[in-house]
C-alpha cells in the first residue's frame, strides 16, 4: 500500500518527504549515538554510577546544548504559540523567561547539592538523603508520573503533527513508536553520557531550523501576503488589541502562573537534576545553565511569537493545536503540509522531541535505579529501572492516541508539583540550620495532600463541589487562572511552615532543645 492510499494522507511531495525524512532522522540519531559510543565511549563497562551520572565528565558548552535539547521538545512549536494566540506579547515572553529561568535555578541549586552530596546518583537519592525514606518514595513517584506527564505531551505532539499536519491520521502511531523504540534503545544502551552527546546535535539542529523559519517569516508574512494568501474575500484584521498585547487579565496572569508552573515542574524532573550531576564542575554547571537558558529564552519567545502574528492579522484558528503552523499554510488549499518549510518545522518537531524524551528517558531510569540501588545493591537495580522505564511508555504512547490538549496535560504536572515542591525547594538552601533540622521524613507527604485538601475546598466554595473542584484545578484551567495557582502555592508555603514550627517547638520544649542545632551539624558530617 503506497502513502497516498492512507485515508486522509496528502499526496503532496511534502507530505511524503515528511514521514520519510522523519522516520529517517529518527533512525539517524539512534544509529550516530550507538557508533559514536563504540569508538568513543565504553558503555559495555559502566558502573551504575557512570551510566546514571556521567559525573564531571561534560564542559560548559556541553552542557549549555544538553539543557536546551532537554527543555525544548515539540510542545516548544505547539503550545507557546497556542498562549501567544490570546495571550499577547506579555504572556510570549512571560513564558520564554518561565522556561529559561528554572535552567539557571537548576545550576545554582545543583551546585549546592553537589557540594553538600558529592556522591549522589539522583534526585531521589537526594530525597532519602535529605529527608528519609518515605519522601523518597513520594519523590520518586511524583517524578516519575511529571516526567511521565511530560514525554506524553512529546508523544501527542509527535503524533497530532504526523496525524493532522501530514495526514496520516491514526496510522502516525508508527511514527511515535519508531520514536519511543529509538530513544529508549540508545538511552539503554548508552545511559546519561549518550543522551548529552545527541543533545548537541539535536539542539544545533533546532537552533538552526528555528533561524530559517524566522527568516522565513520576516519575508514572507505581511499584510498584502497574508491578504493574498487568505481565501476567498477574507482579510486580515492587523489589529492591535487586547490579544495581541497581553495587557488584560489573562495575560498578566501568566506572569505569575507560567514561571511557578515551570520552575515546579523543573525541580521534578530527574532530566535536569542529571546535568548537575555531569558537568564537569561547578562554574561549567552555571555558564552551560545560563547559556541554556538564553538559547531556551530565544527560541521559546519566537514560536510563541508565531501566535501572537496569528492574533494581529485575525487569522481564522480551525485547529488550537497547530497554531504555529498557520502563517506558514497561507496560501495552501487545505490544511496538510504542502511545502519545503513545512517539511522543515515537522523535523524541528521531531528532533526536538526526541531530544527531550531521550532525556526523559534517563530522568525515568535514574529515578527508579537511584531509590533501588541501596536495597539491591546494584545486582539488578539498574535492569530493573530499564524495565520500569519500558513498562511506563506503554501507557504513554496509549495516551497519547487520544490526543488530549497538551495545555492539560502540562496543567496536571505543573497543579501537581506546586503542591509538593516547597518542602524540596527548601533543602536547596543547606546553610540555613533552621531549615535542615526541620525537615523531617513526614513533613513533605502530609504537606503534599494538606495543600491538595486546601483546592478541593477552595474549588467546592467556589464551584460546588470538592470533586470539581480539584478537577478544574488540575484538569479544566487551561487557560491558567491565577486563582488556583496561588491557592496552591499559598497552601504548600503555610502548611510547610506550620509543620516546621511545630517541629522545632517540639524538639525544644521535650528536652532535645539544646541539641538541635549539634544534631543539625552531626547529620551533615555524616552526609
Amino acid at each position: 500500500m503506497g502513502l497516498e492510499t492512507l485515508p486522509g494522507f496528502s499526496d503532496s511531495a511534502a507530505a511524503k518527504a515528511s514521514v520519510a525524512l522523519g522516520a529517517l532522522v529518527i533512525v539517524f540519531i539512534g544509529l550516530y549515538v550507538v557508533l559514536y559510543s563504540l569508538k568513543y565511549h565504553n558503555t559495555a563497562n559502566a558502573t551504575l554510577e557512570e551510566f546514571l551520572t556521567a559525573r564531571n565528565s561534560s564542559g560548559w558548552i556541553a552542557i549549555g546544548w544538553s539543557m536546551f535539547a532537554s527543555a525544548v521538545g515539540s510542545w516548544v512549536i505547539l503550545t507557546p504559540a497556542q498562549f501567544g494566540s490570546f495571550g499577547g506579547v506579555i504572556t510570549v515572553l512571560t513564558y520564554g523567561f518561565a522556561t529559561g529561568i528554572p535552567i539557571l535555578l537548576t545550576g545554582y541549586w545543583g551546585a549546592n547539592l553537589r557540594e553538600k552530596f558529592p556522591d549522589i546518583l539522583s534526585f531521589s537519592d537526594f530525597a532519602v538523603k535529605q529527608y528519609g525514606p518515605v519522601t523518597q518514595v513520594c519523590v520518586v513517584l511524583l517524578s516519575l508520573l511529571n516526567m511521565a506527564i511530560f514525554a506524553t505531551a512529546e508523544y501527542t505532539g509527535v503524533y497530532t503533527l504526523y496525524s493532522d499536519y501530514v495526514g496520516l491520521g491514526d496510522n502516525a502511531l508508527f511514527i511515535v513508536v519508531l520514536l519511543a523504540i529509538t530513544t529508549m534503545s540508545y538511552t539503554t544502551y548508552g545511559g546519561l553520557k549518550v543522551s548529552i552527546i545527541t543533545d548537541k546535535v539535536q539542539g544545533i539542529a533546532a537552533a538552526l531550523i528555528t533561524v530559517v523559519a524566522a527568516i522565513f517569516l520576516a519575508a514572507n508574512f505581511s499584510q498584502e501576503k497574508v491578504n493574498e494568501g487568505l481565501s476567498g474575500n477574507q482579510t486580515g484584521t492587523f489589529e492591535v488589541n487586547e490579544f495581541v498585547t497581553g495587557a488584560y487579565e489573562v495575560g498578566y496572569a501568566t506572569m505569575f502562573t507560567l514561571p511557578l508552573s515551570l520552575i515546579c515542574a523543573t525541580i521534578f524532573s530527574e532530566a535536569w537534576w542529571a546535568r548537575a550531576w555531569a558537568s564537569a564542575d561547578e562554574k561549567a554547571l552555571k555558564k552551560g545553565a545560563l547559556f541554556g537558558a538564553l538559547l531556551t529564552f530565544v527560541v521559546v519567545s519566537f514560536w510563541g511569537s508565531v501566535g501572537v502574528l496569528v492574533a494581529w492579522a485575525g487569522l481564522p484558528i480551525t485547529d488550537f493545536n497547530l497554531v504555529a503552523f498557520i502563517p506558514f499554510t497561507l496560501g495552501s488549499t487545505n490544511s496538510l503540509v504542502d511545502s519545503a518549510i513545512g517539511v522543515l518545522i515537522l523535523l524541528l518537531a521531531t528532533i526536538m522531541a526526541e531530544g527531550v524524551i531521550d532525556s526523559l528517558m534517563n530522568g525515568l531510569g535514574a529515578s527508579v535505579n537511584g531509590a533501588l540501588e541501596p536495597y539491591l545493591e546494584g545486582k539488578n537495580s539498574l535492569l530493573i529501572g530499564r524495565i520500569v522505564v519500558v513498562i511506563i511508555n506503554i501507557p504513554m504512547v496509549a495516551v497519547s492516541l487520544k490526543k488530549v490538549d497538551l495545555l492539560q496535560l502540562f496543567l496536571l504536572g505543573n497543579m501537581t508539583t506546586i503542591c509538593a515542591f516547597f518542602p524540596l525547594f527548601l533543602g536547596f538552601f543547606p546553610k540555613v540550620d533552621i531549615f535542615q533540622r526541620n525537615l523531617t521524613d513526614y513533613l513533605f507527604p502530609l504537606n503534599f495532600l494538606g495543600t491538595i485538601l486546601i483546592i478541593g475546598v477552595y474549588g467546592s466554595a467556589n464551584l460546588g463541589s470538592f470533586s470539581d473542584g480539584l478537577h478544574f484545578a488540575f484538569l479544566g484551567n487551561i487557560f491558567y487562572e491565577y486563582e488556583y495557582f496561588l491557592v496552591a502555592l499559598l497552601g504548600t508555603v503555610f502548611l510547610t511552615t506550620i509543620l516546621m514550627t511545630i517541629h522545632e517547638v517540639i524538639t525544644r520544649v521535650f528536652g532535645n532543645g539544646a541539641a538541635v542545632e549539634d544534631d543539625a551539624k552531626d547529620k551533615d558530617a555524616i552526609d
